[in-house]
């Protein structure tokens, strides 16, 4: 059997630990994400809270995410992976969409991961079409060439 958390439980652990100091980094905002499932609303809501917090704790000296390691310490690039790996497996496109246009005010550069959770989003739609298109418009831009070319 598998456990899957109420609706309420993870922001509710997230409130106990901002009543009680407990800082939140990218790694606390990436498992409320993943343990939200297809809730986009609090997807969103983890994700501006997210940027807030990780963008506060950036411009202070008490920086919590300096002690993460591996792909956590790339910071809301690290959440936003989460969050678009929860919309790509859902194939919902819409969303995928919001999240980037989220990353690009955030100035939150995507990379070879994020791009792989978008081609996922649109094959899970059956956007094929979309993917072939997509990826004819990387090939002709120097930075998403240089992003596809970080896997080979």
């Amino acid at each position: 059997t598998i456990w899957i958390p109420s609706k309420t439980l993870v922001s509710e652990i997230l409130q106990e630990m901002s009543s009680n100091g407990i800082p939140r980094n990218a790694l606390t905002y990436y498992n409320a994400i993943k343990a939200s499932k297809s809730n986009s609303q609090a997807i969103f809501r983890y994700l501006d809270e997210a940027i807030a917090e990780i963008s506060l704790s950036s411009q202070t000296d008490i920086s919590n995410e300096s002690s993460l390691t591996g792909r956590a310490a790339d910071g809301l690039l690290f959440v936003f992976n989460a969050a678009l790996s929860t919309f790509g497996k859902g194939g919902d496109i819409d969303l995928i969409v919001r999240c980037f246009e989220l990353m690009h005010i955030t100035n939150t550069e995507p990379n070879h991961e994020s791009i792989f959770h978008l081609v996922l989003g649109l094959g899970r739609g059956h956007n094929s079409r979309n993917i072939l298109t997509l990826l004819k418009s990387l090939q002709g831009d120097q930075a998403a060439s240089s992003i596809l070319n970080e896997q080979h």
